[in-house]
């Protein structure tokens, strides 16, 4: 596991910017939803957003979810109410309690996915692999190292993501088709109806110091 401690005074600095220029550094984040489309697909944010992203095999699209927006269905208010629960303005989210944080990670999943409520199924793999997902999210967030968590039976991944440094590393990154994040990114990648859904969640570390949306 790597450790990002000694970027993470800097990056709060710029979260705490959050007029101005400090948007507008090098350090925004670019994710790319791979194949399918064919083509593939990307969205680039500024540092604190929450994206996420479903892939459907079936029918050959990609779609984003950014800071909560419901791009779909399940209802906006439960969406949101998720999102608020790890932008607390500088509170902890309660990683102790794996239930709530599991509703909270389904919630966000689903936001991108064609469905009209948060499904069972993705409660389910959260909630079954819920001691990896408590280590996850305290490593990341309170231990500031960037983890690794796999359960392939249940389709379930949670892995930190490391900022990129400099421009051509980004440019690297996004023409290898990988996700090129300005801050350090906790990546939480579930697949889902029996294959047919593949989502995933990106965290940046500076989430928890961004006030709630209203």
């Amino acid at each position: 596991m790597n450790v990002f401690r000694p970027a993470i005074a800097v990056l709060l600095y710029l979260a705490g910017g959050l007029a101005g220029a400090g948007w507008a550094l090098a350090n925004d984040t670019t994710i790319p939803c791979k194949s399918p489309p064919k083509e593939g697909a990307s969205v680039a944010f500024h540092p604190g957003t929450q994206v996420t992203y479903t892939q459907d095999r079936q029918n050959n699209t990609c779609t984003f979810s950014v800071n909560g927006a419901v791009a779909t269905s399940p209802p906006a208010a439960q969406v949101l109410n998720a999102l608020n629960l790890f932008r607390g303005g500088g509170k902890s989210p309660p990683f102790e309690d794996v239930k709530t944080m599991a509703s909270a990670i389904a919630a966000l999943l689903a936001a991108s996915a064609p469905v009209e409520n948060v499904p069972e199924e993705l409660l389910f793999r959260l909630t079954k692999a819920d001691r990896g997902l408590a280590q996850c999210l305290k490593e990341f967030f309170d231990k500031k190292v960037l983890p690794s968590v796999e359960f392939k039976e249940i389709q379930f991944s949670c892995r930190g993501l490391a900022p990129y440094a400099g421009a051509e590393a980004k440019a690297q990154s996004i023409r290898n088709g990988e996700p090129a994040v300005g801050v350090a990114t906790l990546m939480i990648s579930v697949e889902w109806q029996q294959g047919r859904f593949r989502s995933a969640l990106f965290l940046p570390v500076t989430i928890v110091q961004m006030p709630p949306i209203r």
